[in-house]
């Protein structure tokens, strides 16, 4: 999988990624339509991905946020800003309180 994104990126590594967990099942549970080949592929073949997934969030620490979704979607979008937010803090400790006062509403331009 860091191979085919390396490839796909031309070797671009992003600064945060963002990976939603989800057990095969309940995502599967999710489809609204039909799934499509890769998402017919089988709980075998979506379970090694997510590990792989898995295995690279534990490998690079500093660059994934890994978040719960099995919550609703306001549940996961709250815990995808809150972790962007804090790793971002992390990377650029010069705009940690700019992000935090963001996470509740208006931001100051970054330039002021």
């Amino acid at each position: 999988i860091r191979g085919l994104s390396l490839w796909a990126t031309q070797g671009l590594m992003p600064v945060v990624t963002v990976l939603l967990d989800i057990s095969p099942a309940a995502g599967a549970a999710r489809f609204t339509d039909a799934p499509d080949r890769l998402e017919s592929a089988g709980d075998e073949f979506h379970e090694r991905t997510r590990q792989a997934y898995l295995d690279m969030a534990a490998a690079e620490p500093e660059r994934f946020v890994t978040v719960d979704a099995h919550g609703s979607i306001e549940e996961i979008a709250a815990l995808v800003r809150a972790g962007v937010a804090r790793r971002l803090a992390e990377i650029f400790p010069e705009l940690a309180e700019r992000l935090a006062s963001g996470l509740g509403g208006e931001t100051a331009p970054l330039n002021s």
